[in-house]
């Protein structure tokens, strides 16, 4: 068995020496026999920090849709930079790797940093949400036993199969506090957050991740925001019933509303005021939409009289009332025109929540 599982490492090896960008190590030809799967299993995913590094910077992994072991072949395939895991070995390396990890756990001092790297990698691959694994590699990042930047590459990695996990993102949280971030680092960690919304829907962990990045390193750069209200508002109009999306835009709203001069606030929520119409007429029936126009008309009905002094323009925004009487004749022209009966009930309801909060 041991034999083996250094033969496997060994055409790990040579497959990145050979290429850098990874070819197929599928090891077709060579045969594994049921009580040597295990080991083939840890041995196979624990790559040497180096060859990791490789592999993450690249794309993404998954659980292949194989449910039983038919061909007694390798259970694991790595090709064009994408990590696959046949579904039937998921369990038997999760149940073995976790069992390992927490007799290290009990023991510390029968374990080393090799070890608990490669026993955590296999559990949170399998299993992202388990705390007890992530605290190890905290304590690993912070003694210096772990790199802060494999660690990262490595976190990333586990969003691109368990999109929601809520202890990753934390964990992600952690890792960010450790060192000061470079603008295009922020920028990477937005575009996870974007790839994890795309591939999850309604995906919670992942736009609140967002809001906090942004809050934390960007809540003062006007064209960050601006960039992130627009990317925001592409998700939302390909996604009209992501309610996560539209509180996301919310919340760069409210920090523009910090940092613009009164009058391009104003615009700005006039303009958000008409995109909304739009989507609701474009695509009726969806509630998420008619809440993000509430959270508009609430904002315009707070803004009063504003002047900017330096430029002597003044803009006068209609008052409470007239906003209201606009919206109810907006709810009636929807509900003359959609023949969509929920989309009826959706602008009821916003008449309703109209005559209750604002007059």
């Amino acid at each position: 068995m041991e034999e083996l599982g250094l033969k496997i490492i060994s055409n790990v090896d040579s497959a990145f020496l050979r290429d850098s960008l990874i070819g197929d190590i599928s090891l077709k030809d060579i045969d594994f026999t049921v009580e040597n799967h295990l080991q083939w299993l840890q041995e196979t995913i624990n790559f040497n920090d180096e060859i990791l590094v490789l592999l993450l910077c690249k794309d993404e992994y998954d659980f292949l849709p194989v449910l039983e072991n038919k061909t007694n072949q390798n259970p694991v395939v790595l090709t064009e930079h994408k990590l696959g895991i046949e579904a039937w070995a998921v369990k038997v390396v999760y149940l073995h790797a976790y069992s390992a990890l927490m007799r290290l756990r009990r023991d510390p001092g029968q374990s080393d940093s090799k070890t608990l790297i490669s026993l955590t990698r296999i559990v949170l691959l399998t299993v992202a949400d388990c705390t007890t694994a992530w605290n190890i590699r905290k304590e690993l990042v912070q003694s210096s036993q772990l790199a802060w930047h494999i660690d990262s590459k490595f976190s990333a990695l586990v969003l691109t199969k368990h999109h929601k996990s809520s202890e990753t993102f934390s964990h992600r949280k952690w890792l960010l506090r450790q060192r000061k971030l470079n603008p295009d680092e922020v920028q990477q960690e937005i575009a996870i957050c974007h790839q994890a919304a795309e591939k999850y829907p309604n995906n919670y962990n992942a736009w609140s991740h967002r809001i906090w990045l942004v809050h934390n390193f960007c809540s003062q750069l006007k064209e960050v925001l601006l960039k992130e209200l627009k990317s925001s508002e592409d998700f939302t109009e390909s996604h009209v019933s992501d309610h996560s999306g539209f509180h996301y835009k919310q919340q760069m709203m409210q920090c523009l509303s910090g940092i613009l001069p009164q009058h391009e606030h104003l615009q700005l929520l006039q303009k958000e005021k008409n995109f909304t119409s739009d989507l609701i007429l474009r695509y009726p029936g969806h509630e998420s939409v008619w809440n993000h126009r509430r959270y508009v008309v609430l904002q315009l009905c707070k803004t009063s009289d504003c002047c900017d002094l330096s430029s002597g323009k003044k803009f006068r925004l209609d008052s409470p009332s007239h906003l209201i009487n606009s919206e109810e004749e907006f709810c009636e022209q929807v509900k003359t025109d959609c023949i969509d009966s929920w989309q009826r009930t959706l602008a009821s309801k916003h008449a309703n929540w109209l005559c209750k909060s604002l007059t």
